[in-house]
């Protein structure tokens, strides 16, 4: 009786382990990432439509380029960090690529190892930000940080 008392958690407690760790992850979607919580604790609902227009946002019609958006993510992210200078040989790093859905996606890995993530609607201009920690966060998460990545443009590169 004593070891069907140890033999059945254990097997459970396996059983969880195995299924935790198996399967393909799901490709992140604003809809599929879970928001930040703010410092009290509660979570900000973030409402990003993927590809969608708002009414409010200029009518333009000139679609971003890569580079574009590379550069501007960096201005962005220097004048949201007063101070930052480029780490260079101190691990992190900067890439664009484009997803699936058309977006851009402009990756920054920081130093410490996190991992931000701009995604650029190249139409509307119109960005979200993703935080992925890994090994504490290990999927990402939307911050909360919305913006649109034509303010951050050089004048020389919205030509």
């Amino acid at each position: 009786m004593k070891k069907r008392v140890i033999i059945v958690p254990t097997a459970l407690c396996l059983a969880i382990f195995i299924s935790a760790c198996g399967g393909k992850k799901a490709p992140v979607t604003p809809s599929a990432v879970e928001p930040i919580g703010n410092a009290a604790g509660s979570q900000q609902e973030v409402n990003v439509q993927p590809g969608g227009q708002d009414e409010e946002t200029d009518n333009k019609t000139d679609t971003l380029s890569e580079k574009q958006a590379y550069e501007a993510a960096r201005n962005y992210y220097r004048i949201s960090n007063p101070g930052y200078e480029d780490g260079n040989g101190s691990g992190e790093y900067w890439d664009v690529s484009t997803n699936e859905a058309g977006e851009i996606v402009v990756l920054y890995r920081s130093y410490t190892g996190s991992i931000n993530r701009y995604y650029v609607n190249a139409d509307s201009g119109e960005t979200y930000v993703t935080e992925q920690v890994p090994g504490i966060i290990d999927d990402e998460q939307l911050t909360g940080e919305t913006f649109n990545i034509r303010d951050y443009m050089e004048p020389a590169l919205k030509d």
